[in-house]
This record gives structure tokens, C-alpha cells and sequence, in this order.
């Protein structure tokens, strides 16, 4: 088993824009002068306090080692990548980072909306159509394609609230390929049981999506995030 070693990233800006310090993450030690971190001092905890994931470039060699390094800002996704494949990576993918839970007073909200929702059966109607969209990876102001089902209609107002110049229906030329955009998940309570869980795409990272979040805490109980993610990136490095 390869020796495991413990980097420490002085200062990770999260998806939704804070500063975070000494943020501590495991890497193969012989490794780790290519995530460009150095060792983390022993005790100590790590600054995320397990809230969140961190978002990684996850490179694949040729001897069928794979290794996850840190992205410590947004705007170095291309960076790191570039590094893996500098290291002789041969696939190169993004993974998001994610949050199973944000908690509302990081995002100024008061606490989730405990409302309950009809929502009828079977197949409702949608909203399709495209807006702006930053991507860390293919570049800032590309179209990206959106779905919003109209029902609950407070909560499909929400969602529509976080996208950049929505416009209803179709372009040419829109995000496509292995890009997933980034989007926030909202759970409401349904009548008779159960929950309705619906995606909020949000155009950047940061304050975009702190707003986001906070407004669907206006219509939902629970608020979740997933950062951009990218299969293949090393294929569309500049």
C-alpha cells in the first residue's frame, strides 16, 4: 500500500465564496508536491469541519493509479489539470464540490420553510430553455440549457430567480459535453407524505450562489450543492 501523506491548504475559497483556513486533505505522498501543498503539521483539525468536499482534479495514469488533487479556488480548475497532465496524467476529470446540507445562517437565511405543497401525479409541465452561464472550465458567458417544473409554482419562481437572462427555448451553440453546471437542490414537504426535491442551476460560484440558496430556503426546509463538474477536462485545456 503507497505511503499516504496529509497536505494543508492555507486558504480553500469554497463554491459559495468564504474564505476557508488550514484545510487539510490526504494525498499518495509522492504526490503531493504536485498538488502543489506542502505538509500539514501534525494535530490540528481541518477548517471545513467535514461541512462540505472539496472540488478535485481526479487524474488517471497509466499504470491505473488514480489521484485526486485539490482545487483550492475556482478560478485554478484549469491550473490543476494542467499540472496532472504535466505529471503524465492521461485522463483528467473535475469533480464539484459538494455540500449534502448548507446550513441557512451561512447563507443569511433564518431557517427552512417548513410549507407543505400539492403536488399532482404524474408528469408535470415544464419550462425549458437556456442561460449564461460562467464555466471554470470551457470559459465564462456560454449558454447553458435549464428545465424547471412549474409546480409548486413558489418553488419554480425560486429557481428561475437563480439563473443569468433565462430565455424560453433553444440556441444553436450551448454548453454540452462532459460539463455538468453547477446547481443547488431544494427539499419541500408534499401533501400526504414524502418530499419534493427540485434543481436550482446557478449561473457562477460565490455570491450567486449564497443568494440562490437563501431564497430557496424561503421555499424548502433543506438546501444542497453541487459544484461544476467535468468528464474528460484535460481534452479542453487551453
Amino acid at each position: 500500500m503507497p505511503n499516504m501523506a496529509v497536505g494543508l491548504i492555507p486558504t480553500y475559497s469554497d463554491d459559495l465564496g468564504r474564505a476557508v483556513t488550514d484545510v487539510r486533505f490526504k494525498i499518495r505522498g509522492d504526490k503531493l508536491q504536485v498538488s502543489g501543498f506542502g505538509l500539514a503539521p501534525a494535530g490540528g483539525c481541518t477548517g471545513t469541519g467535514n461541512l462540505f468536499t472539496l472540488r478535485h482534479a481526479v487524474a488517471q495514469y497509466a499504470d491505473g493509479s488514480t489521484i485526486r488533487y485539490p482545487i483550492d479556488n475556482p478560478v485554478n480548475t484549469i491550473t490543476v489539470v494542467q499540472a496532472a497532465v504535466a505529471d503524465g496524467a492521461v485522463c483528467v476529470h473535475v469533480e464539484g464540490e459538494r455540500w449534502s446540507f448548507i446550513p441557512p445562517n451561512i447563507v443569511g437565511a433564518q431557517g427552512g420553510n417548513q410549507q407543505t405543497y400539492v403536488v399532482n401525479p404524474g408528469f408535470a409541465d415544464k419550462e425549458t430553455g437556456l442561460f449564461t452561464y460562467n464555466s471554470n472550465i470551457v470559459g465564462a458567458g456560454v449558454n447553458a440549457r435549464y428545465a424547471i417544473e412549474l409546480s409548486p409554482t413558489n418553488i419554480s419562481d425560486a429557481i428561475r430567480g437563480c439563473l443569468t437572462a433565462p430565455v424560453v427555448g433553444t440556441a444553436p451553440c450551448s454548453l454540452a459535453g462532459g460539463t455538468t453546471p453547477r446547481y443547488l437542490t431544494v427539499l419541500a414537504n408534499k401533501l400526504g407524505g414524502g418530499q419534493v426535491a427540485r434543481q436550482a442551476k446557478v449561473s457562477d460560484w460565490g455570491l450567486p450562489v449564497r443568494t440562490c440558496a437563501a431564497a430557496l430556503y424561503a421555499v424548502g426546509f433543506c438546501v444542497k450543492y453541487q459544484g461544476e463538474s467535468y468528464r474528460n477536462a484535460h481534452l479542453v485545456l487551453p
